[in-house]
């Protein structure tokens, strides 16, 4: 059950890109949301919008050559453990999973296309699911979560301009709301961090840091893209609970920031000597929706990150032309390895969907174990778990160790 990523919807777990018909419920949904909820928490900070400065470091950024024809027929990992959920009425889950929060020895696990939000034990086992309704302490369509780990606790987007924090046993603690409409969610210190994926198409800016000392927002938009809605896997990747990374579809461009900063710093710079990026397309006028799927649909370019991992010492990410590629960049020997598999012995996934310390987290389903296993070689790691697994079982979780 591949799904190919369709854009300008970059799945929506999907990063890579949100399936177009996907969108389109999201955005009829949207329609319905109640905008009379009332905020409980005004935002505790100084309004600094860089509305007419720039919000952009000129240091120049390190240069990553990403050369996908010299990409290695083989698994980019090795080793993996993997979580198989448990399979009951109460915690049924659909194929597509959009993003996997790690804390402690419990999983929260979204769903957007289902509108469900369910935590795991470590091993598994079903623990609850987070309340969805019209009431004061529930959800009514959340978009994305994020660990805060300082606290033990999940900031959770709902409808687009909420922001939700529940602990983990599903308790609502505050709320807030920010006045654009926001696709990806991050935390960072006392700092809620905001992308936006052009759902409203009133910002200026594709990101906004709020909550903590700062009030920033940050990225210009590229004009010509305007009408481009993009979403994808991972916006944000912290590090050190101090530094986040981030990225945006029209700029291959890493960034990273810190609570002390007011600007953003460029740090890696990617570079395709023998494609074409999207990036570098030259328009006279800004690119429609469908221009954009025809783009994307001939194959012909880099269509950017489409998700970004980082830890101290390694860069995870993935490009895509005609094929995905996995990327590992060493930041300290400043060595790439680029493959068209993720891990030996297992189909790759939909997508990646979080991060464990040096696991990379996403789900199979068991049909695409099952396919896989019957034209290639199976890991014998879950050749056992076969035995008992069956095609309508919950997805199995993945934790992929990069080394």
């Amino acid at each position: 059950m591949m799904e190919k990523n369709l854009i300008p919807i970059t799945t929506i777990t999907t990063v890579a890109t949100i399936r177009l018909n996907c969108w389109q419920k999201i955005k009829q949904h949207a329609k319905k949301q109640d905008h009379k909820l009332k905020t409980i928490f005004a935002v505790l900070s100084s309004v600094c919008l860089l509305s007419c400065q720039e919000t952009i470091h000129n240091d120049a950024p390190e240069n990553i050559e990403v050369d996908v024809t010299k990409a290695q027929d083989e698994a980019l990992f090795s080793k993996y453990e993997y979580i198989p959920l448990e399979t009951s009425e109460n915690c049924l889950l659909p194929a597509m999973l959009h993003k996997i929060v790690s804390c402690h020895d419990t999983l929260v696990i979204h769903s957007i296309i289902q509108n469900t939000l369910l935590s795991f034990k470590s091993d598994g086992s079903f623990i609850r699911r987070f309340p969805i309704g019209n009431g004061p302490d529930e959800l009514i369509y959340p978009v994305d979560i994020a660990l805060d780990p300082e606290n033990n606790t999940l900031q959770i987007l709902d409808s687009y301009q909420f922001i939700k924090e529940f602990s983990l046993d599903g308790t609502r603690i505050s709320e807030i709301k920010v006045e654009d409409p926001y696709m990806r969610l991050g935390k960072l210190k006392n700092e809620v961090l905001l992308f936006d994926a052009n759902l409203g198409k009133k910002n200026d800016y594709y990101f906004e840091f709020t909550g903590g000392q700062n009030n920033l927002k940050l990225i210009n938009k590229k004009k010509y893209f305007n009408d481009i809605v993009y979403i994808p896997y991972s916006t944000f990747s912290t590090v050190d609970d101090n530094t986040v990374f981030f990225y945006h579809q029209f700029e291959n461009v890493v960034f990273s920031w810190t609570p002390k900063d007011t600007i953003a710093t460029p740090v890696y710079q990617l570079t395709f000597p023998h494609e074409k990026s999207i990036a570098d397309l030259s328009l006279e006028s800004p690119l429609q929706a469908k221009d954009y799927q025809k783009l994307y649909d001939a194959k012909e370019y880099i269509f950017g990150i489409k998700s970004l991992y980082v830890t101290n010492n390694l860069l995870f990410f993935t490009v895509e032309t005609d094929q995905l590629y996995y990327c590992l960049y060493n930041r300290d020997s400043k060595k790439i390895r680029i493959c068209n598999q993720l891990l030996e012995g297992l189909p790759n996934p939909d997508g990646i969907i979080g991060i464990e310390g040096n696991y990379l987290l996403y789900a199979l389903t068991p049909e695409q174990i099952i396919t896989y296993s019957q034209e290639n070689p199976l890991s014998e790691k879950i050749s056992s778990q076969m035995k008992v697994m069956k095609e309508d079982d919950n997805p199995v979780i993945i934790k992929c160790k990069m080394n």
